[in-house]
């Protein structure tokens, strides 16, 4: 029995639009991500840093890829950020090299290249960007409908972007943080229920077949039904075919994985603080009780009583948050967050509660995490739109730059009243269709042993 959480995307809007369909990630050139650099490598370390250009390749991929290439493991490869798979996106990563010298020899990817290399000091880690710089194309969208599209962006340039999760953090299964929720409870026999999906319509053919092996015991032959983009599941199952007790099994999909479905439960409740915030119209301005944040300079302080009640520092707070240079607080929960006080804290343990997280039953879990304060508002800068036709049709292009771990997808939702249609999801379960039934009737085909 796996549990019975509510939806992990937001439900609210900020400007709460009239919905406007279209579609993303058609293909590859109409959703473009350039990485905003927080420095410039010196010249000189034992870190190589390489510009990355890649088409179609996820993060575990390249990194995979890049430690093969310069012979070194995974864990020298860093990373400012995890980039989309179905996206043309340019980045920095990092390659522990010591004094070692790269290797000449071109590695003639189709997929994924290098656009420069240069030598640092320090390894590059998760968060050290200035940001991401989002070119997108629409599709399915009708291009007079551009000038309101236009003045939607504006808005909410002007007011700030509500910080929320997009769906990528959820998974193709929407279902990541179901997963997290399971590996912080312990309920290792629900998290293997859950790992290929809940039954619902929105299952692949494959993935129900795939589900109806693993439930019988048949772990090689649900693994064997998997796609490429199936790897850590495909890993669990093959140790659970070997015979390995559930929790050692899980732990093959490797601390990477397990900790992203943990960030996912955390990014739910997270946006479900927003929904408050946004249920309530607090969102753009102080609670007593907020943890408010600087964004850019990661500072941080409570907008305590003493500070409420003191009219000059309250207009001033009250001013900076208008003009977007303060933010309230959100939790990524965890052993060693910052807690508010008074009503921020009370909507916070209301999310916990709707997600069936227990204030502290889940610190003493293996899979606890450390826990971060995420802004519930972001800037949008640097803002353009415009329609126009090419050899696939016509289109509306939108480009922003956003903070580091802020979603496209969550603008595009503010600025279209509804989630856009990703394509590429849509292509997935249809590979996945038509993947079962070749290998079905091949198998129909073959001579019994």
């Amino acid at each position: 029995m796996t549990p019975d959480l509510p939806p992990p995307l937001c439900q609210r809007t900020l400007l709460r639009a009239v919905p406007i369909s279209a579609t993303i990630k058609a293909r590859a050139e109409d959703f473009i991500v350039d990485e905003l650099p927080l420095f410039d490598p010196v010249g000189e370390g034992e870190h190589l840093y390489v510009g990355v250009q890649k088409r179609g390749v996820d993060h575990q991929e390249m990194v995979s890829r890049l430690a093969r290439h310069f012979g070194v493991s995974s864990a020298a490869v860093g990373a400012a950020g995890m980039k989309d798979r179905h996206a043309i996106t340019v980045q920095t990563v990092s390659i522990h090299l010591c004094q070692r010298q790269p290797p000449a020899v071109d590695p003639g990817w189709d997929d994924m290249g290098f656009l420069w290399m240069q030598r640092h000091r320090h390894r590059l880690r998760r968060g050290q960007l200035k940001g991401n710089r989002f070119s997108i194309r629409l599709r399915d969208i009708d291009p007079l409908k551009a000038p309101e599209l236009w003045h939607r962006l504006q808005e909410v340039a002007a007011m700030g972007l509500p910080d929320a999760y997009g769906p990528q953090r959820f998974g193709v299964l929407d279902n990541n943080h179901v997963l997290g929720w399971c590996l912080l409870h312990g309920a290792f026999d629900q998290f293997l229920a859950s790992l290929l999906g809940d039954g619902s319509p929105r299952d692949t053919p494959r993935f129900q077949e795939s589900r109806t092996h693993a439930a019988s015991g048949r772990f090689r032959e649900a693994a064997a039904l998997l796609g490429s983009g199936q790897r850590v599941e495909r890993r669990i199952l093959m140790a659970c075919a070997d015979g390995r007790p559930l929790p050692m099994a899980i732990h093959a999909a490797g601390s990477m994985a397990l900790g992203f479905f943990v960030s996912a439960i955390q990014s739910a409740v997270f946006n479900r603080v927003v929904d408050l915030r946004l249920d309530a119209k607090t969102l753009h301005r102080p609670l007593v009780g907020d943890i408010l944040w600087r964004p850019g300079a990661h500072g941080r302080f409570w907008f305590d009583e003493a500070r409420a009640a003191d009219v000059l520092q309250r207009n001033d707070i009250e001013a900076r948050m208008a003009a977007g240079e303060l933010s309230a607080s959100g939790p990524m929960f965890g052993r060693e967050m910052d807690q508010p006080t008074g009503a921020p804290l009370a909507m916070e343990r209301e999310a916990m509660g709707a997600f069936q997280m227990p204030c502290d039953g889940w610190q003493s879990s293996h899979y606890a995490p450390t826990g971060a304060r995420r802004p519930l508002r972001v800037p949008v800068r640097d803002i353009h739109l415009e329609s126009g036709l090419d050899e696939h049709g016509s289109f509306v292009r939108l480009a922003f730059d956003l903070p580091a771990g802020a979603f496209a997808t969550s603008l595009l939702r503010e600025v279209l009243g509804t989630m856009p249609t990703d394509a590429s999801r849509r292509e997935r379960r249809a590979q996945s269709s038509s993947s079962l039934s070749s290998s079905s009737s091949t198998s129909s085909s073959s001579p019994e042993n």
